[in-house]
């Protein structure tokens, strides 16, 4: 409430900007998921001596986990 005893209404933001923003937070959560797994997967190869196919295991595992993510933001999307 404001000092004159006014309420400030809240307009709803745009449903492109809303979109975009959107886009962005799952593109984000996917390329880094993902690269955590690369990552994992590359350090695990070179440092321990482990299999390469050690590295596909994990950049699936990151890439499976970036979609999750983008299934509990969408679920979350559309409730609202």
């Amino acid at each position: 409430m404001l000092e004159d005893g006014c309420q400030m209404t809240r307009k709803k933001p745009d449903p492109a900007i809303r979109n975009f923003g959107l886009f962005s937070v799952i593109i984000t959560d996917v390329l880094g998921y993902t690269g955590a797994g690369i990552a994992i997967g590359y350090f695990a190869s070179t440092k321990w001596g482990a299999p390469l196919w050690v590295l596909a295991i994990t950049t699936i595992a990151g890439f499976t986990l970036g979609m999750y993510r983008v299934y509990q933001i969408s679920k979350k999307d559309s409730s609202n």
